[in-house]
Order: C-alpha cells, then sequence, then structure tokens
C-alpha cells in the first residue's frame, strides 16, 4: 500500500539519497531490520556515557551543560535519521509505482551526456525497458521523451576511461561508467551515451538491453 500524503501531481522519479550505498547501510536504511554490530555498540556507548553524565550531574552540577548538549545532540541526530527514512521510502514508492506505470523490466536514472538529438546535454533522464523497446522519461513526466524500438537498436557498448579520462568502448567491465547505444531515429543513425546510471549500473543495462534485443530476435 503507498503512502498518499503525495501532492496531486507527484515526481515521476525521484533518485535515492546515495543510489550507490549498499542495501541497509546506516541507521537510516529502512530495509535493515538488523543494525550492524558497530552501529549497535556505538548506540550503546551512546546511552551510557548520557547515563554516567547525569549520574555524576548530581554532584558536579556543570556536567548538567554536558547532559542537555547530548540530549539536543541525540534528538538532532533522531530527526535526520526520521527525515532519511521518509525521503528514502518516498523514493522506494515512487519508484515503483514508475516501474508499474511503464511496465519496465528494468528502470532507473542517468544523465545524456550527448548524442540524442531530442535531449538536451547533460540532461538528467530515466531509462524504462520493455521487452519491444527502450523508453526515456524526464523526471517530473509520465510521459516519454522518446521511445527506441529494440530493432532500431543497432549496437550497445560499454564505456570506460582510462586516468587520462579518454573514452575507451566496448569493453565489457563491470567498472564501466557509462554506456553507448546506437540507433535509427527517423532513418537517420544516431550515437548517444548515458553516464551516472543509477539503480541499475552500466554494466546491468547492457546486460538487460542485450537480453531483451536477443529476445526479441528469437520470436521473429
Amino acid at each position: 500500500m503507498f503512502n498518499k500524503n503525495y501532492s496531486t501531481n507527484p515526481p515521476f522519479w525521484i533518485d535515492d539519497l546515495n543510489p550507490y550505498s549498499p542495501p541497509g547501510a546506516g541507521w537510516g536504511r529502512p530495509r535493515n531490520p538488523f543494525p550492524s554490530l558497530n552501529m549497535i555498540l556505538s548506540f550503546t556507548w551512546q546511552i551510557i556515557t548520557v547515563l554516567l553524565a547525569i549520574g555524576l550531574a548530581w554532584q558536579y552540577p556543570w556536567l548538567w551543560l554536558l547532559v542537555a548538549y547530548m540530549g539536543v545532540m541525540g534528538l538532532l541526530k533522531y530527526l535526520v535519521i526520521r527525515h532519511r527514512q521518509k525521503t528514502m521510502l518516498r523514493s522506494e514508492e515512487i519508484q515503483q509505482l514508475a516501474q508499474e506505470k511503464t511496465g519496465a523490466s528494468t528502470i532507473g536514472s542517468a544523465i545524456h551526456t550527448a548524442g540524442h538529438p531530442l535531449l538536451e546535454i547533460n540532461q538528467p533522464i530515466v531509462l524504462a525497458l520493455t521487452s519491444d523497446n527502450l523508453s526515456i522519461y524526464s523526471y517530473a513526466s509520465g510521459v516519454p521523451l522518446d521511445t527506441i524500438l529494440l530493432k532500431d537498436i543497432q549496437a550497445v557498448d560499454l564505456v570506460m576511461y582510462d586516468d587520462d579520462g579518454i573514452p575507451h568502448a566496448g569493453v565489457i567491465d563491470s567498472t564501466a561508467q557509462s554506456l553507448q547505444v546506437r540507433f535509427m531515429l527517423r532513418g537517420q543513425a544516431c550515437t548517444c551515451l548515458f553516464r551516472r546510471m543509477y539503480k541499475v549500473k552500466a554494466v546491468g543495462w547492457y546486460q538487460a538491453i542485450e537480453a531483451a534485443r536477443m529476445g526479441q530476435q528469437s520470436k521473429l
């Protein structure tokens, strides 16, 4: 069940606070009911410190200042964690809604570096892959900016950058930073590049698109 405390026109997509963070990392991660041992020890030590300060404050009144400081800092930390949890839950719900609306098997955000004539340079976009097309959306709307049929995709390549920042396409590696797509648009060949791919990394998109293309070809 989705939280309905949104505006009448919620965005189509919201990125996670830190899309590449490990699942369940930090006290603010709503998916992780079991914090790490280090977090538990840290929290326990803070509680013990506060209790000791309260106990000593009856003999040394100036310690009440320390107790008040620790209380304020603890409250602020709690409020930050609650805000992070709400933000994460909201982004997860909106992302799930986007996937349901598009019927995509793979969906995630990226930045269009350049190459697609219907998009702007360095434009943040959302990619959604179905069994027969790759659609491109803005963060604000569920109406696609463009839909590329899989049969019109000529090639998909991973792009890596060496220490000098020189790109190398066609190298299959899990650390690839970008994805290059060559396709036909209105009878013209286009080559565009996507980078900063979140939720699904570049190598994940490469695998998903190639598998979808292969699946479509097998139906022909």
